[in-house]
């Protein structure tokens, strides 16, 4: 029963047809001409292959299919398990300044997702009693209570907690419970 609970989405393929190929080759060949011209830069270049990504349903390890079967297709004989191993060597061994592993395909989602992410500071709490236990988010005036049973307020260090924190925070506090959640895992 646990097993029905994993979503593997290794299992869920985007089948290319050539259509599909060529309207991105087009795509591809429209943008880039822009770009030998001079009426459009490599920041808007990626700006516009990432909005075409979102229009077309288009994950990025897709869009790295879709650009092998467009070298494929101009005869570009390139071995791809090659190309593979080598982008797989570089996720792991890539280091920022400070020393710091970067994550390549994290970089990707974020910058997929730019003008949806809002990057904030927030606040976490954990709490374990006989009443209780469950997690609590502080995100300025809100708090988001996770439980895997039903919150339970007439907890008294629960209520600590809250009053505490509408004291550090101007104005009312917006209080969302999430009760009885379940936890999936995604491989």
């Amino acid at each position: 029963m646990a097993d029905e609970k994993i979503i593997n989405f290794d299992k869920l393929q985007e089948k290319w047809d050539e259509q599909e190929i060529e309207k991105f080759e087009g795509f591809l060949n429209s943008k880039m001409d822009l770009v030998f011209r001079g009426q459009l830069t490599m920041a808007e270049f990626s700006k516009s292959m990432r909005d075409y990504q979102r229009e077309n349903n288009i994950s990025n390890d897709k869009l790295i299919e879709l650009q092998k079967k467009i070298l494929s297709k101009m005869g570009i004989d390139l071995d791809l398990n090659e190309i593979d191993k080598e982008i797989e060597r570089l996720e792991e061994t890539m280091k920022s300044e400070d020393g710091k592993s970067i994550n390549i395909r994290k970089m990707a989602f974020f910058d997929y997702y730019s003008d949806r992410i809002e990057n904030k500071e927030i606040a976490q709490i954990k709490l374990e009693n006989s009443k209780n236990n469950l997690s609590m988010i502080f995100d300025s005036n809100q708090i988001i209570v996770f439980s895997e049973k039903q919150v339970d307020f007439s907890d008294d260090e629960l209520n600590e907690i809250i009053a505490g924190y509408k004291e550090s925070v101007e104005g009312s506090l917006k209080i969302t419970t999430c009760e009885a959640t379940k936890i999936y895992e995604y491989h």
